[in-house]
Order: C-alpha cells, then sequence, then structure tokens
C-alpha cells in the first residue's frame, strides 16, 4: 500500500500542472489531490472486493444479482475514471477522455441504482417480476449512459478542465441539461418510491393480501437487502449536490471542495459495505461456506459410466417377463 502511494506522488510530481484554483498556496491542492487519488483507490478496491466475493461464491444465477454486480463495475469505472488526472490546463485528449468516462460512469450507476428499485416497486405493487428483461434492460443501461456521454461532443469544447478534473464546462446549461437536472429528479423520485414501496408492503402483510406468507417473508427479505443500494447511491448524491449548489451560490469553498473530492468517487466503497452487510452475505464468511466455495471452482465433476454385462440384462428382462420359468427352474433342480 505505501508503495502504492509513493507510486502515486511521484506520478502527481511528474505533472507540470498548475492548480489555477489556489495558484498561491499548493498545500490546498496537494490536499485536494491526494483525497480524490484516496477516495478513487477505496472505491475501486471496495467494488472490486465486493465483486470477488459475487464470483468467488457465484452469486451471480439471479438477475437482481447481476444488477448488483453492473453496479459495482459502474462504481469501479466512477472511481478509475477520477483518477486520470486531475488540475488539467488545457483541453487534452486525456482530458476529454476523463470527461466524458465522468459522464458515462455517474449516468451508468444512475440508471443500475434506477433498474434496481424499479424491479423492487414492480415486486411489490404489480407483483412483477424482471426476470426475461435482462437484456432489455441491460442495453438500456450502458446504451443510454453510452449515449449521454456523447452529447457534450456536439459543442465547442464543452468537456473541459474544471475545478478538480475535466468534465464539463462550467456551463449552467450543459450541466444541467446532461446531468445535474436529472441527478436532482433521481434524488426525489427514489425517495419517493422507497416510501411508497414500504408502505404498500407492510399494508399487505397486514391486510393478508398474499395468500402464502412465506411468499410476503420471502419478499420482504429480497426488499430489504437491494434497497440499500438507492439509499447509498441517494446518501452520496445528497452530499454531492449539497456541495454543488453551495459553490454556486457561495463561490467556491475549499471545506465544501474537500467534501465534494471525498464523496464524489466512494459510490464504489458505500456498494460494497452494502453488499457485505446483507445477512446472506455475512453468512458466507466461515470455513466451511468458503471451502465448499473453493471445492466448486476447484473439483470436476465426475461423470461415473458403468458398464453393464449385456447377458445379465437379458437374463433380468426374461426373469421379469416370465417369473414361472424361475420357479420351474427352480423345482426340476431341486
Amino acid at each position: 500500500m505505501r508503495r502504492c502511494f509513493k507510486q502515486v506522488q511521484k506520478i502527481m510530481e511528474n505533472n507540470n500542472t498548475v492548480c489555477k484554483l489556489y495558484p498561491e498556496d499548493d498545500a490546498k491542492c496537494w490536499t485536494l489531490k491526494y483525497v480524490t487519488v484516496v477516495s478513487s483507490i477505496v472505491s475501486i478496491v471496495g467494488a472490486s472486493l465486493a465483486l470477488a466475493v459475487i464470483v468467488y461464491f457465484r452469486l451471480f444465477k439471479d438477475f437482481t444479482q447481476r444488477m448488483v454486480i453492473n453496479l459495482c463495475v459502474a462504481s469501479m469505472l466512477l472511481g478509475a475514471s477520477m483518477l486520470m488526472s486531475q488540475f488539467e490546463d488545457d483541453v487534452t485528449t486525456l482530458c476529454v477522455f476523463q470527461g466524458a468516462a465522468i459522464t458515462f460512469s455517474v449516468w451508468a450507476c444512475l440508471l443500475w441504482t434506477m433498474c434496481i428499485l424499479t424491479n423492487i416497486y414492480t415486486r411489490v405493487i404489480f407483483e412483477y417480476k424482471w426476470t426475461n428483461r435482462e437484456v432489455i434492460a441491460s442495453l438500456f443501461c450502458w446504451v443510454l449512459s453510452a449515449v449521454m456521454a456523447s452529447l457534450p461532443f456536439i459543442g465547442n469544447d464543452v468537456y473541459a478542465p474544471t475545478e478538480i478534473w475535466c468534465w464539463i464546462k462550467n456551463d449552467t446549461g450543459w450541466r444541467f441539461g446532461i446531468w445535474y437536472t436529472w441527478h436532482i429528479l433521481s434524488v426525489f423520485i427514489f425517495a419517493i418510491i422507497m416510501v411508497h414501496v414500504v408502505w404498500v408492503l407492510y399494508k399487505k402483510q397486514d391486510e393478508h393480501t398474499v395468500q402464502d406468507p412465506h411468499q410476503i417473508e420471502a419478499l420482504k427479505q429480497d426488499i430489504q437487502t437491494l434497497r440499500r443500494y438507492p439509499i447509498v447511491y441517494t446518501v452520496f448524491s445528497i452530499m454531492a449536490i449539497i456541495c454543488r449548489i453551495t459553490n454556486i451560490l457561495q463561490g467556491l469553498s475549499f471545506p465544501m471542495l474537500i467534501l465534494f473530492s471525498l464523496t464524489a468517487p466512494l459510490l464504489g466503497s458505500g456498494v460494497a459495505i452494502a453488499f457485505v452487510i446483507d445477512r446472506t452475505t455475512l453468512g458466507l464468511f466461515n470455513k466451511e461456506a468458503i471451502r465448499k466455495a473453493f471445492q466448486k471452482w476447484t473439483r470436476k465433476e465426475e461423470l461415473q459410466i458403468k458398464a453393464y454385462n449385456v447377458d445379465n440384462v437379458n437374463k433380468a428382462y426374461v426373469s421379469e417377463d416370465n417369473p414361472d420359468n424361475d420357479d420351474q427352474s427352480t423345482s426340476g433342480n431341486v
């Protein structure tokens, strides 16, 4: 870990870009850089560990589990995109690529969180599962993210150096049109949907509208597991929105920039925590479960092919079809 941070510091020292935010105070610039780098690395590591657990224990058989996998991948991309560069001066190829990567990643995180929440909503309200809609949901999330990341290329140098990293330039129309309008709306919509889901679920339980009590209990357990991800996304989104609104109203504030650079890439670690604290996941962290999972990956299923004697098989058929023959042969022998 220490070697990793030394390598990061060496990359930063080789970067000759100047921090235009605080040109007379290098300490603030270095603080913002280190906070961004550490937060991004923590997010990538957290999402990677969650993915490793999912793959190791083969927790990808259900579509809901695969939605969590896609959210982990999107979170990893977000952390990686924020690691590319900081405090660029000019619109370089790397700067434009970073801006497009950040836009793609934040939209992917938003859309996959929306899919998880929509899956919860349809299961509770309409008792409908998305089992046969996986391909459509995957195409919708990833393709729409790519489309939204491509729209700024219509303009002139829309992806440009901003406060800390390269993203959409300080243009209210572009920023709210591409991201902030939908980001703010999603927070309110997610909160309303979650409240409605909890209310309907407890209403169903009180009125006993579900014939099988085990069905409502299993549904509650699934929802308790899945609802953590929209909650985590909403918490981190609120922090980012507060920072942005404060910077717009009061100008750039160093404490708010620190908070923003700390929380913006951390979605991956939040998703990992939400995944780990699940009862099902916690139940896997024991020697027996780890050993069985390891055996599933290493042990090959052996097909036991047994050879049969044709004569014995024919005798068996004869004895079954003509049971009297056995009696006669037996009496004759006697």
